[in-house]
């Protein structure tokens, strides 16, 4: 794990804007609050990546991670496990 700022990246662009990925853009900021992250962790709106599911990207350093399928639910558990125990979950997603 890197010591500079990680990044969490959610598509948002306007042709999109399904319901989940609203719904996750919710969630990763109330967890950035609940868990005090905000000087480790920044939001990030991503492009279109054609991953036309509820997805997140973590920038890690050089190391990214891709978390598909997501509910609110999975994403706050990526956000606590991932971001602030430094532990990936690995059965959400994982390096590439």
């Amino acid at each position: 794990m890197s010591s500079k700022k990680m990044s969490i990246k959610v598509c948002d662009i306007p042709s999109c804007h399904n319901v989940p990925n609203n719904t996750l853009r919710i969630a990763i900021k109330e967890a950035i609050k609940e868990y005090n992250l905000e000087d480790k962790l920044e939001y990030v709106k991503n492009g279109c990546t054609g991953h036309c599911t509820p997805f997140v990207f973590i920038e890690d350093g050089d190391d990214r991670y891709l978390y598909a399928d997501l509910t609110p639910e999975k994403v706050k558990r990526i956000i606590k496990e991932h971001v602030l125990e430094g532990k990936p979950v690995a059965e959400l997603g994982g390096k590439f």
